[in-house]
């Protein structure tokens, strides 16, 4: 799939979007002596599918841009015919020269069109300027390698690209895609969930025997700081993505079905009610990357790997330990017989995160009932007398106080609440 091919297109059939700001594009790219300017990637592909598939296409609020020269030299062509009203929001990447930024409502990736290399499976690539019909190479899928230049209207493609979109099947473009960059399993569960399609029998034979022989320099196991990026903060960038912007229950379902969870841990692959679980958590407020993470063996190496913020790690540390607690032969075989007030001392004694408490009774089945009481219930309640008043009652202000305040409380819990 290495034939680039160019077919010219009408301007009334053009891909929708504002034309004033495809003509600003235009002016911008000429004034920055740029010769080529396309649109690509998802835009232009669901522009070609919007009548095989029932997507909806008119609120498409992201276009990715690439230009044949210095993506940094067209944005400032294009701050001089923009009044900062309209665009705002530049954020650089000097390491691949693109640029992110918004016009009106609009997020536009622009970058310079480049070819990608990379040094090691999982490393960031190493990257050089090219053409465009090069550019198209470097790309995932090659429903995704589809560009149309603005200036000429035409569309540029790889050979097969419409073949594969026409028969919806998602084909990595050469056979080390996985290899260099595993990242690219989750966006190929993602459109698959999104699009309705289907992996190509080459591609999913590509994922198997990758991660069977996982190349990766790192391997599981070893110091999860070393994890090469795209072991780490690019599969969170990816999986973020997929909880947040797709059918990620479909997703999930499919990279079980390729396996393809063992990138985090091979357990995970097993886990019949996952989906249930991060659909519970989903209700409580909880991030459903930290409940995937939670149901590995491995959370607290795995959260480290992907460095995640500070918070969900505390979540997931405060979570394991309460399991651990409330697990042990002691008190799993007493907890059952517990009054709400002796699950109010457990969990509120040890200062855990409400947070903590919600995915504990995500994963903890025995405990869940008595998990979301408390956090329903339980921990709102309040002393029948305020602390004015124990003060009146010549209780002064100090450790005494709040001793009695808290045995109040519990009372008054277990008054409430205590089942029968």
């Amino acid at each position: 799939m290495t034939n680039t091919k160019a077919q010219s297109h009408s301007e009334e059939d053009f891909p929708d979007m504002p034309s004033d700001i495809r003509k600003v594009f235009i002016q911008a790219a000429v004034e920055a002596n740029i010769q080529r300017i396309a649109l690509v990637g998802g835009a232009v592909r669901d522009w070609l599918l919007k009548d095989k598939i029932q997507l909806d296409f008119s609120n498409k609020t992201d276009l990715d841009i690439v230009v044949e020269g210095s993506a940094e030299v067209f944005v400032a062509s294009l701050e001089k015919k923009l009044d900062a009203s309209r665009l705002k929001n530049i954020k650089s990447s000097h390491t691949y020269d693109s640029i992110k930024l918004t016009i009106d409502e609009t997020i536009i990736d622009i970058s310079s069109s480049r070819e990608e290399t990379y040094s090691a499976p999982g490393e960031n690539p190493i990257v050089k300027p090219c053409c465009l019909e090069k550019d198209l190479l470097r790309r995932d899928f090659s429903v995704n390698a589809i560009a149309i230049e603005l200036c000429k209207k035409e569309i540029l493609k790889l050979e097969g690209s419409l073949v594969d979109l026409s028969s919806k099947k998602l084909s990595f473009l050469h056979n080390k895609s996985v290899e260099e960059d595993p990242t690219r399993i989750i966006r190929a569960a993602r459109y698959a969930a999104r699009l309705g399609f289907t992996l190509s029998e080459d591609s999913l034979n590509q994922i198997r025997s990758t991660l069977q022989n996982w190349p990766w320099l790192w391997e599981l196991g070893d110091n999860p700081k070393n994890a090469p990026p795209a072991l780490s903060t690019r599969l969170k960038m990816e999986l973020n993505l997929m909880f947040k912007n797709e059918p990620w229950q479909e997703s999930l379902n499919q990279l079980r079905s390729w396996g393809a969870l063992k990138l985090l841990d091979e357990k995970l692959n097993d886990l019949e009610e996952l989906n249930d679980q991060i659909e519970l958590g989903n209700t409580l407020g909880l991030n459903e990357l930290t409940i995937l993470i939670a149901k590995s063996g491995e959370c607290l190496f795995i959260a480290e790997r992907l460095f995640l913020p500070d918070k969900q790690c505390r979540i997931l540390q405060e979570s394991v330990e309460l399991q651990e607690l409330l697990s042990s032969k002691k008190i799993y075989n007493e907890f059952h017989s517990w009054l709400p007030s002796m699950w109010c001392k457990v969990v509120e004694e040890r200062n855990l995160l409400p947070d903590s408490i919600a995915l504990t009774a995500c994963l903890m089945v025995q405990a869940r009932s008595y998990l979301l009481d408390w956090l329903r219930y339980w921990r709102k309640v309040k002393p029948m007398i305020s602390a004015e008043k124990l003060q009146d009652q010549g209780i002064k202000k100090g450790p005494k106080l709040g001793a009695e305040l808290r045995s109040l409380r519990l009372k008054e819990v277990d008054r409430i609440y205590a089942r029968k």
